[in-house]
């Protein structure tokens, strides 16, 4: 798809293909912030819930985060929440008991899986409790009313993100790392570039669960480095400029660094022959 994407330009305008990688950008955003601005929530609010993430990882195809409470000197998880849209609901059970199969084999208490989709999204057809986040990002919704425990743990959510921004992890899409970095795009531009990678790793170290401050720091600085080449960030001297709109940001996002993603990891020149 990389290849179609790039063949296709022209000049700057929408192609298809271009058209519908910002599709695929803008569900993707709507499914990981979700989950994250979720997380961050009970991260916030750890007093009030006694519960924290314990970790945040990835697992075919599903964003997910167990939230535990401290049980004597350990930490047990109680719910794993998921991130569940229309492309992962077919095989969200079949995921979730290889997951519980995998906290079962670790002997440790089997947390409750929950459900969160999308604002405006539908609950989850399954058999999961299902949660979602207010278009707004003003709140979120329990979809289950049948499961009071999920409505009183919701409850205890108190105070919310002041805008959603990704959590970090070293498997999140590129075009999350691109919004953590830009803040959501709050981050008001001329940025200089220094200060940009160096203020990223310090915020992205303190929304990560396990992971190096260096690593971090190196991914996010040749990250960077990636969307100045790309032309998704404009350089000007030390500094960068890009937009604020975020429906441009996310179309010159699908554009321009998709397409040099794409050709930076070619290494054959098999990787040339576009598929028939």
């Amino acid at each position: 798809m990389f290849f179609t994407l790039w063949m296709f330009r022209e000049d700057g305008k929408m192609t298809e293909g271009i058209r519908i990688r910002n599709i695929e950008l803008r569900s993707q955003a709507e499914s990981f912030l979700g989950i994250s601005f979720v997380v961050d929530a009970f991260r916030i609010n750890w007093r009030r819930t006694g519960l924290v993430p314990l970790s945040f990882f990835k697992r075919n195809g599903l964003w997910m985060s167990a939230l535990g409470r401290k049980s004597l000197d350990t930490w047990t998880p109680d719910f794993i929440m998921f991130s569940c849209d229309g492309e992962t609901s077919p095989k969200a059970a079949r995921i979730m008991a290889e997951v519980s199969d995998e906290f079962a084999s670790m002997g440790v208490k089997i947390p409750a899986p929950v459900a969160v989709i999308p604002h405006g999204g539908q609950p989850y057809g399954g058999k999961f409790p299902t949660i979602a986040i207010q278009r707004d990002y003003s709140g979120i919704a329990n979809l289950s009313p049948d499961h009071d425990g999920i409505s009183s743990v919701l409850d205890g959510l108190k105070t919310l993100p002041l805008f959603p921004v990704p959590l970090y992890n070293p498997e999140m899409p590129d075009f999350m790392k691109a919004l953590l970095i830009t803040r959501n795009l709050a981050l008001k531009p001329p940025v200089e570039i220094h200060n940009l990678v160096t203020a990223s790793a310090d915020f992205a170290y303190s929304r990560s669960s396990g992971v190096p401050r260096e690593s971090i720091r190196r991914d996010l600085q040749s990250f960077t480095t990636g969307l100045i080449k790309s032309g998704t960030f404009v350089k000007r001297g030390n500094f960068v400029y890009y937009s604020q709109d975020s429906d441009e940001f996310r179309r010159r996002f699908a554009r321009n660094f998709v397409e040099y993603s794409a050709k930076v990891s070619r290494r054959t020149i098999f990787d040339w022959i576009p598929e028939p």
